[in-house]
């Protein structure tokens, strides 16, 4: 029995270090679209470097401003997200305390502090805030925020743990 207790303990701190990892996220990508937003005028552009501006948007798309320039309401993408990360989060409960697996799972705590940062947005100002321009030349990626890098860094890790050490 006290084998038992002392595995559900490691499995409960791994589960803490999840939460932690993305409350960090949120917090982060919270503050820098705060920061911009106090910052910046809506469609300024700073130079940071030869490949790299700030540049403050409102984002009405999906992630990289996918599918920006049809007529979605934000409700629904509101209510889509927001059923997305609910899903995410009930799974990510039973892998830990009901079916006891959770390797892969720690890269969803990317996925999902991305997720409710960006919803917070879409709640609060009805938009995504983007800022971050990434450039080669005069080829320009589209305008990203902290919780989209996360949500790319984690869906890939996820991804590559799956493939290769699974």
């Amino acid at each position: 029995m006290k084998h038992v207790f002392s595995y559900k303990k490691i499995h409960i701190k791994k589960f803490i270090l999840f939460l932690w990892i993305t409350v960090l996220i949120i917090v982060i990508d919270y503050m820098t679209k705060k920061w911009v937003i106090h910052t910046f005028d809506l469609y300024q552009n700073k130079t940071i470097c030869s490949f790299l501006n700030l540049f403050y948007i409102h984002n009405n798309g999906m992630a990289f401003g996918l599918l920006s320039q049809q007529k979605f309401c934000p409700e629904f993408l509101i209510f889509f997200t927001g059923t997305m990360v609910t899903i995410k989060i009930v799974q990510i409960f039973y892998s830990f305390f009901i079916k006891e697996t959770y390797k892969n799972y720690m890269f969803y705590c990317f996925i999902i502090g991305g997720a409710i940062g960006n919803l917070i947005d879409r709640i609060k100002y009805g938009c995504v805030i983007d800022f971050i321009d990434i450039h080669i030349y005069t080829i320009h990626l589209p305008i990203f925020n902290i919780a989209d890098i996360s949500i790319m860094f984690g869906a890939l890790a996820s991804i590559l743990y799956s493939i290769f050490l699974k």
